[in-house]
């Protein structure tokens, strides 16, 4: 069973997929997120490749392309939001939700 394990840090989030998925000849069954590792600058390097791709995000927070990248940022493994687009939907959803809910929570 899928479940996400916190530590007492809600920033620091590991995801145990549901589905293993292979990305660039490794095989990943958990996903580790350090999103308070974040900066501007990195916010501001995901606006800049959505404007390059045509695309924008009006409310980061509730932009799934936006959250994609935000969570490939943020992740301990060598990752790019590409991985994301071969994942499972509710591995995917949860990936999404984890990064817009520390979004979502900030003071």
């Amino acid at each position: 069973m899928a479940i996400e394990k916190k530590t007492e840090d809600t920033s620091f989030v590991t995801i145990e997929l549901k589905k293993p998925i292979s990305y660039n000849d490794k095989e990943y069954t958990e996903l580790t997120f350090d999103f308070d590792a974040l900066t501007g600058s990195d916010s501001l390097a995901i606006e800049d490749e959505l404007m390059a791709l045509g695309k924008s995000a009006l409310v980061p927070a509730l932009s799934s392309e936006y959250l994609i990248r935000f969570a490939a940022k943020a992740c301990k493994e060598p990752i790019g939001s590409d991985i994301f687009l071969g994942m499972n939907i509710k591995d995917y959803q949860r990936v999404r939700n984890a990064a817009k809910n520390f979004l979502l929570n900030l003071e």
